[in-house]
């Protein structure tokens, strides 16, 4: 079992002296322009049949396993908001529906309007001569249109590679079918323009000092201060990052944020604890992580908590620190783009009149 613990302190800083001192030398204050963000969708992975498998049960197996994993790595684009694989099959349940059941289009669209995605995944595998071909049909749940996608592998691959493939060829192909499908209007956005939209136009520095434990073989990087890190700099924020001893320090209260840095200028801490453990092996390769990531939202001024809330999330990945990081960083994704948006709008640009606690 492999189970860490993260510990994440936060605070922006507002750079107001270098807009300032602009303005005073008479030069423009031009941000630039962003880059095109790409439309988040919501999508629920149905399910695969592994028919180039005879034997039933291994064939179950194998398309359980299709669909758990492409859900999973689906889930790690920024383009795709992915429904959680245990939610689809609660409602399968419901509706008392199976694979078999799920062939009838009608009940297709039925079940993605319930699950409340706006695109549907579908897949079929044969093998043809010495060729294993996966079919996923990408269904627009509103119109009932459709593309397919096509991933061809030899027939001697094992299932992990076969499922490997199926995931690449999804991940480069998903957005164009998306696209194609979908009609004219005003795209949604993903996690890190979301972001840059809760933060607002000016740029903020911050502060990042992470500490995060995993239990059992040594991880090289953390999962969770590596999401953040991604997410804050893709939305143009400036980051700093506190060592390993400091982070601990302030998250057991033996130092404030000020005894760590007498300068620092915040708004808002984030502390965030998380953790993640083996959950189950799907086959001799692919094996299922759980995480939890706890985080609240804290005014350095006066030291009330602003938002708090936890997320939990799952992944499945070749190796188990590869799942459990997977697992951790979407986890961590979830909760600060909730965070972010319940910050009070007139809180968010005057970090150079604070003082931090």
């Amino acid at each position: 079992m492999t189970r860490s613990s993260s510990i994440v302190v936060l605070g922006f800083l507002a750079s107001w002296t270098s807009v300032v001192a602009a303005q005073e030398a008479g030069a423009p204050n031009h941000a630039a322009p962003a880059a095109a963000a790409p439309a988040m969708r919501t999508v629920a992975v149905l399910g695969y049949e592994a028919k180039w498998i005879e034997d039933p049960s291994r064939r179950k197996e194998a398309s359980d396993i299709l669909a758990t994993v492409v859900g999973d790595r689906l889930s790690a684009m920024d383009e795709v908001v992915a429904v959680e694989r245990a939610d689809i099959e609660k409602l399968l349940k419901e509706q008392t529906l199976n694979l078999s059941g799920l062939v009838d289009e009608n009940n297709r669209v039925r079940i993605g309007k319930l699950l409340g995605a706006q695109f549907l995944l579908w897949g079929s595998g044969f093998k043809l001569g010495e060729q294993i071909y996966v079919t996923t049909k990408v269904i627009n749940v509103e119109t009932g249109q459709f593309k397919g996608i096509i991933a061809k592998m030899p027939a001697d691959r094992d299932l992990a590679a076969v499922v490997e493939g199926v995931s690449d060829e999804l991940i480069k192909a998903l957005p164009a079918a998306v696209k194609a499908l979908s009609p004219e209007k005003a795209p949604e956005v993903g996690p890190v323009e979301m972001l840059k939209r809760q933060l607002g136009g000016d740029a903020k520095a911050w502060l990042v000092a992470a500490d995060e434990e995993h239990k059992g073989p040594p991880v090289i990087d953390p999962a969770i201060r590596n999401e953040l890190e991604a997410l804050l700099s893709g939305a143009g924020q400036s980051l700093r990052s506190l060592d390993k001893k400091d982070a601990r320090s302030v998250l057991d209260g033996r130092r404030t944020v000020r005894d760590v840095l007498p300068d620092a200028k915040a708004d808002y801490y984030v502390l965030a604890e998380g953790f993640s453990e083996f959950g189950k092996r799907l086959s001799q390769d692919l094996v299922v992580c759980v995480a939890r990531v706890e985080m609240k939202l804290v005014d350095a001024a006066t030291g009330n908590v602003l938002a708090a809330g936890s997320a939990d999330a799952r992944a499945t990945d070749l190796g188990e620190h590869l799942a459990a990081k997977q697992a951790l960083r979407k986890a961590t994704r979830t909760l600060l783009l909730e965070l972010a948006a319940k910050l009070p709008p007139n809180q968010a640009g005057d970090a150079g009149d604070r003082q931090p606690k």
